[in-house]
C-alpha cells in the first residue's frame, strides 16, 4: 500500500467516525479524499517532484 493509499484510508475512517455528519455529508467528503489522492498519485504532481528532489 503507498503512502497516498494509506493516508486515504485513514481519512475514510476519520470521515466514518466523525459524529453529526449524515451520509450525504460523509460521501462528499470521501469523494473529496479520493480525488485529491488521484491527484497525488499522479508522477506530474508537485507533491512527487518535490519528494523525488
Amino acid at each position: 500500500m503507498s503512502e497516498v493509499e494509506a493516508e486515504k484510508a485513514q481519512a475514510h475512517q476519520d470521515i466514518d467516525n466523525t459524529p453529526g455528519l449524515s451520509d450525504k455529508q460523509k460521501a462528499d467528503a470521501k469523494a473529496k479524499v479520493d480525488a485529491a489522492a488521484k491527484e497525488a498519485e499522479k508522477p506530474t504532481s508537485t507533491l512527487r517532484q518535490t519528494q523525488m528532489q
